[in-house]
């Protein structure tokens, strides 16, 4: 069982604290963990106000296909194409001397 935890404090001036309190506040945090079924438990305590929330979500991590995956796509209006510098530091950044 992983835990993960964080102290998120909020800051800002308090002349526009009316305008905030309503925004979203994330924690991300990355992790390994093999395909099956899995319990998140989140809890969050506002110490100004004493409010406490808490969830349960499950979700399943599926087994990956042995077939070849496509991640999302994304369509773009223009491309430019690479500079020849650019190139030869990108083939360096990968490994590929030719």
């Amino acid at each position: 069982m992983n835990h993960f935890s964080a102290d998120i404090p909020r800051r800002g001036s308090l002349k526009n604290i009316e305008l905030t309190k309503f925004e979203a506040i994330s924690m991300e945090r990355h992790f390994t963990a093999v395909p099956g079924q899995y319990l998140l438990e989140t809890a969050v305590l506002d110490h100004n106000s004493g409010k406490v929330g808490a969830q349960r979500l499950t979700f399943d991590i599926p087994t990956p296909s042995a077939a070849p995956t496509l991640s999302d796509m994304v369509l773009v209006r223009q491309t430019e194409p690479l500079r020849a510098e650019r190139r030869s530091l990108r083939a360096a950044e990968n490994g590929d001397d030719k």
